[in-house]
């Protein structure tokens, strides 16, 4: 086997736990803490940390797709 097949199982559920905070995210820190929030830097500073975690994540997944035998 070569060392790339000896990548440890935890990297995928990582990744899926790391997804399900990040959308869980996506949902209660508008509809919870920014609701009340009038507009203004601190959605615009969510929305776009929130995009460049989703993309990084998408990102880091493609990185490590291979195809199953």
């Amino acid at each position: 086997m070569h060392d790339k097949d000896m990548r440890p199982p935890w990297g995928r559920r990582f990744w899926i736990a790391a997804m399900a905070v990040v959308i869980v995210l996506g949902i209660a820190v508008p509809y919870g803490v920014l609701a009340g929030a009038a507009p203004g830097y601190a959605v615009l500073l969510f929305w776009g940390g929130f995009g460049l975690v989703v993309i990084a994540l998408v990102a880091l997944a493609v990185l490590r797709w291979r195809v199953a035998p």
